[in-house]
């Protein structure tokens, strides 16, 4: 079982390479519904805590997301806001 928590991490470590990333890439090759909902959850959760930055331009087009903060400061506010999930 992934939680946003999880996701939130295995978003970190793909920002390790690029300040920003899409939200197909956050998915990986193979996923399922449920690590779609868990995805957009932890990309939200990310967005709200000021982390991110996200964009779509188009309606059905693939949403971008901008790390605007450091890692680190991403992994702190999985590990301080999301103690629950």
């Amino acid at each position: 079982k992934v939680t946003i928590k999880d996701k939130i991490n295995q978003i970190s470590k793909q920002f390790l390479n690029s300040e920003q990333l899409t939200f197909y890439e956050v998915l990986g090759e193979e996923f399922n519904k449920i690590e779609i909902v868990i995805s957009l959850l932890a990309v939200l959760e990310l967005n709200k805590g000021d982390i991110v930055k996200v964009d779509q331009e188009g309606l059905f087009t693939d949403i971008q997301i901008l790390r605007v903060k450091s890692i680190e400061e991403m992994k702190d506010f999985a590990l301080k806001n999301l103690e629950l999930s």
